[in-house]
């Protein structure tokens, strides 16, 4: 009885492993259609099987590598200037389950998580995260100011400012996709008027005075008006007319940005 049993058990065994070993007759993925970058990368598709399966029709450019439960897709950068597709099947016993691998031939889009940053006068970094379909970024950066990339995290730094603000925009592109992130460094004197305070008059462009030419008895004639925005007043006329006293303007108004501070 004890030799039956042992022969029983071993046989039992037996059809387990066959069972386990046995070919699939029904293959679910999650994904049936992926994507890559013309960098390449790693993605990995959900596989549901009820046995062992063959991965066929591999295109050379793919690494599959399956396990229990997933399919991992491996895709090294594309070199080849055309966008690359192909097809793999996983097979099973009469049953067949089919996965298209795309590959860009260029990038296509970039993305920042800010496109407006400033950096205090005392400098320092400021980290953004940056999205990408394609490699080899090129990075074009105002005076001043460095930016550097690794991964997806961009970072732009400046070191302490003892001048005027710092304003420009940083460039990023790659083939023909580019994006702009506009920096400001925030300085001890402020840039719009160098410190002094003032600007040049905006109504009068610094002459201190408007004119203005109309025609009157067959004849014609100007009026030059003292500019009220930056102090002047009255007017007077071309000769053989009769004008009030006119005073020109400084040709300077107050500064908007800093308000007359220099700061």
């Amino acid at each position: 009885m004890k030799q039956f049993l042992n022969i029983l058990a071993l046989a039992m065994c037996t059809a387990a492993l066959l069972c386990s070993c046995s070919k699939a007759k029904k293959i679910e993925v999650s994904e049936d259609y992926v994507t890559f970058a013309i960098n390449g990368g790693e993605k990995t598709i959900d596989v549901t099987a009820d046995g062992k399966y063959d991965i066929e029709d591999c295109p050379e450019w793919v690494k599959a590598v399956a396990d229990e439960s997933s399919l991992t897709l491996i895709v090294e950068k594309n070199t080849t200037g055309a966008l690359r597709e192909g097809v793999i099947r996983l097979v099973g016993n009469d049953v067949e389950k089919s996965i298209t691998v795309r590959q860009a031939d260029k990038c296509t889009y970039i993305r920042v998580s800010e496109d407006n940053v400033t950096i205090p006068k005392e400098g320092g970094d400021v980290t953004l995260n940056l999205d990408t379909d394609g490699g080899n970024l090129a990075m074009n950066c105002p005076e001043g100011i460095e930016a550097a990339l690794k991964g997806h995290t961009l970072t732009i730094s400046a070191p302490a400012n003892q001048g005027g603000a710092i304003k420009g925009d940083l460039t990023i592109s790659c083939e023909n996709v580019s994006t702009t992130v506009k920096v400001t460094v925030e300085g001890v004197i402020c840039s719009t008027c160098n410190g002094t305070g003032t600007i040049t008059c905006t109504a009068c462009g610094g002459r201190g005075y408007t004119e203005v030419t109309s025609r009157g008895d067959d004849r014609w004639f100007s009026e030059e008006y003292g500019c009220k925005k930056c102090g002047g007043y009255g007017y007077q006329t071309s000769e053989g007319y009769i004008g009030e006293y006119m005073r020109k303007g400084s040709g300077r108004i107050t500064c908007p940005d800093c308000g007359g501070t220099g700061r």
